[in-house]
């Protein structure tokens, strides 16, 4: 059992001749946020995918709060949560009503203040809305909802700003800043290098699935 959130040891991913990521080291401890950016087809979105159990790596090893996932069963213990790509609800519900059929197939059956969650991402508790009829920011917003609602232990991000207007952007920064200080594992992936280092303790940069240590924010 590692003492880290996350142990990455020598993950290679590859489709078919084309190497993904490539021997992939990666450890990060307990309360740390952690970012990683790189430009589009660098390999950031596949190795959180695989840290997430979504994706089997071709080779390596991957623990996850203690718990093995490959070589292993690739299912992810309690306490994480995640926004990957993007998120997919049920059109025809409202936000409100989303995230409370996400908890009725939660194993956890913990009680969530949907709307003190819904209202931290600045969407309305009230808004009947139809989630086919969000904007592009509005189901991000609700994207990063569903991945904070049960509070979990370890956080992966996968662009959460993307589609957000300015004052989203700098709400969501406040919100990650504050499960972070409260001792949230974060883990967060993005192309702007401004919006990692204005957040994150480490950033990484990952150059043709080689995973390069970017300097710790001030």
């Amino acid at each position: 059992m590692t003492n880290a959130a996350i142990s990455v040891e020598r993950a290679l991913k590859r489709f078919k001749s084309r190497v993904i990521i490539e021997q992939i080291n990666l450890t990060v401890p307990y309360g740390q946020f952690c970012g990683i950016v790189g430009a589009n087809g660098s390999g950031k979105t596949t190795l959180l995918r695989c840290i997430a159990g979504l994706m089997i790596p071709n080779s390596g090893s991957i623990s996850v709060l203690g718990q093995r996932l490959f070589p292993g069963p690739g299912t992810l213990p309690e306490g994480v949560g995640a926004l990957i790509e993007s998120p997919g609800f049920i059109g025809n519900l409202s936000g409100t009503k989303n995230l409370e059929f996400l908890l009725s197939l939660s194993s956890k059956r913990t009680q969530v203040d949907i709307a003190s969650v819904l209202s931290s991402v600045g969407l309305s508790p009230g808004d009947r809305t139809k989630v086919r009829s969000y904007s592009l920011g509005m189901t991000q917003r609700l994207g990063i909802a569903q991945a904070i609602m049960e509070g979990p232990r370890l956080l992966l991000l996968d662009e959460p700003q993307y589609g957000l207007d300015p004052d989203g952007v700098l709400q969501i920064r406040n919100l990650l800043s504050q499960l972070h200080a409260k001792g949230t594992t974060i883990v967060m992936v993005s192309h702007q290098i401004d919006e990692v280092s204005a957040l994150c303790d480490v950033v990484y940069e990952m150059r043709g699935g080689h995973l390069v240590l970017g300097g710790t924010s001030s």
